[in-house]
C-alpha cells in the first residue's frame, strides 16, 4: 500500500493521505439493472453515459436471450436506453436483429464480420472500456478495445487487442 500527501487547492495546506490501492469502506448496492421488455439478458462491463439529455449504459457483452428465454448469442458493445432517471436501474433495449439479438452500438465493418464467419469460433468484440463521450454532432467513444478473439485448434483462447478512439457520426449529419 502506498500514501501520497493531498491538498485540496494551492493554500489548502495539508489536507490528509490518499492511499493506493483506493480502500473502499462502505458501498450501497442500489439494485441490479432490468430489462423493461422482461427479457433478462446478462450483461458486463456497463458504464452509464449521457447523450442529448437522455441517459444510456453501453456494455461490453450482453448474453442475448430471445422472448423465449432461450440463449441466441453474444452480443458485443450494446447499448441501453434508461427512460427514467428516478429508476437508473431500469433498462430499455431500443433495437434488435431479426435473430433476436440485441443491435450493436458500433457495427463490425465487412472485414470483421468475414472474420467471425471463419471455422473454430472466432469473434471480433468492440468493448468501451474509456465509456462514451458526447461531442457536438458526433459520439466519441473513448477508449475502445478492438478484439481479435480466435480459439486455436489446442483449445487455447488467443486474442489480438488494439486500443482506439472511435468518432461515430449520426445518420444524416454532416
Amino acid at each position: 500500500m502506498h500514501s501520497a500527501k493531498v491538498a485540496t487547492g494551492e493554500d489548502a495546506g495539508f489536507a490528509g493521505y490518499a492511499t493506493f490501492p483506493p480502500v473502499v469502506n462502505e458501498a450501497k448496492i442500489e439494485g441490479y439493472l432490468h430489462e423493461m421488455s422482461n427479457i433478462e439478458h446478462s450483461r458486463d462491463i456497463g458504464r452509464p453515459f449521457d447523450l442529448q439529455g437522455e441517459h444510456y449504459v453501453v456494455f461490453g457483452d450482453t448474453f442475448c436471450k430471445n422472448k423465449a428465454g432461450d440463449f441466441v448469442g453474444v452480443a458485443n458493445n450494446t447499448v441501453a436506453h434508461v427512460p427514467l432517471p428516478a429508476y437508473p436501474c431500469l433498462t430499455n433495449y431500443l433495437e434488435y436483429e431479426e435473430n433476436e439479438m440485441v443491435k450493436l452500438f458500433v457495427p463490425l465493418t465487412e472485414d470483421e464480420k468475414e472474420f467471425e464467419k471463419q471455422p473454430g469460433g472466432c469473434r471480433v468484440c468492440l468493448w468501451m472500456f474509456g465509456g462514451v463521450v458526447e461531442m457536438g454532432m458526433g459520439l466519441v467513444a473513448s477508449g475502445t478495445t478492438r478484439a481479435l478473439t480466435e480459439i486455436m485448434p489446442w483449445n487455447m483462447l488467443v486474442s489480438w487487442a488494439t486500443s482506439v478512439d472511435l468518432f461515430v457520426r449520426p445518420e444524416g449529419g454532416d
